[in-house]
């Protein structure tokens, strides 16, 4: 699992949350570093994944940083991960206060992989969300992802698409589509477009990714990979609310050798020792 985001219920969706858009109540997406979409694949049983990440996100009269950011995943069964997404977020507003505001959010979930096979795979990654600003308006969501293996499968295309529902406050929906390839042993590209809105018919926003993931180093049991990506907002049907969002972050994986060991979650070859 991979999250990121800033302020407003969507940015809690994402990782991969993101995931990684927007979120006033708890400020977090469910995201697939760099890309707001998360992709499907679990990490494997007794495998750890953290990810320790910033990014920054502009709103029209408002610019949110969530960072520290620690968006942690360990491997239950091969079809099972627990996740966890803790992240510090400062929000300044310049039409209500020229001082920052400081608040925490905390994400608890699982990733479930109930289909898999050769060339790809379905996942439920429902999480429940908490932010300090508004601990009585927990946000929970409900994403499925998929995504399948194209050609020599060196590159892969997905979908990550779900619903949000807030105490008290308007539903939000997102969708996004992403494809990704390994440019090298050590360099993937990856880009997506996406969508979020809401349910009572309020603006609707969409919006591309480009990113990139370097590994630094890779083994049979480790690897350390940088994440960036940068994400404008290309139009908004409504009101204009996203202008840009960058992610920058560091991915860590304790892992054993899955049965599918010739790529990764992500479609690229790890680099063996």
């Amino acid at each position: 699992m991979r999250l990121a985001a800033a302020s407003s219920s969507w940015g809690l969706l994402a990782s991969a949350g993101l995931l990684i858009a927007v979120s006033s109540r708890a400020g977090t997406a469910l995201a697939g570093p760099p890309l707001i979409a998360d992709d499907p694949n679990t990490i494997g049983a007794g495998n750890a994944q953290p990810i320790f990440a910033i990014s920054v996100l502009s709103r029209r009269n408002e610019t949110v940083i969530r960072g520290p950011l620690l968006d942690q995943t360990v491997g239950v069964v091969d079809s099972l991960d627990v996740t966890l997404v803790v992240s510090f977020n400062s929000v300044h507003r310049e039409n209500e206060s020229r001082q920052w505001q400081w608040l925490g959010v905390i994400t608890p979930g699982i990733k479930w992989e109930f289909f898999r096979r050769d060339r790809g795979s379905l996942c439920l990654s429902p999480a429940f969300s908490v932010g300090t600003l508004n601990p009585g308006k927990p946000l929970v969501l409900l994403p499925l992802q998929g995504e399948i293996a194209v050609g020599q499968r060196t590159a892969r295309l997905g979908f990550d698409a779900g619903y949000g529902t807030a105490w008290r406050a308007p539903d939000e929906w997102f969708a996004s589509v992403y494809g990704q390839g390994a440019i090298t042993k050590r360099l993937t590209l990856q880009g997506e477009i996406w969508a979020l809105g809401t349910t009572t018919g309020g603006a609707t926003d969409l919006g591309l990714t480009v990113g990139a993931t370097y590994l630094v180093f890779g083994g049979a049991r480790k690897s350390l990979e940088l994440l960036a990506a940068v994400s404008p907002g290309l139009a908004s049907f409504g009101t204009s609310r996203l202008n840009v969002r960058a992610y920058l972050g560091f991915q860590y994986t304790f892992a054993r050798p899955r049965r599918s060991a010739a790529l990764d979650g992500r479609g690229r070859t790890r680099v063996t020792d």
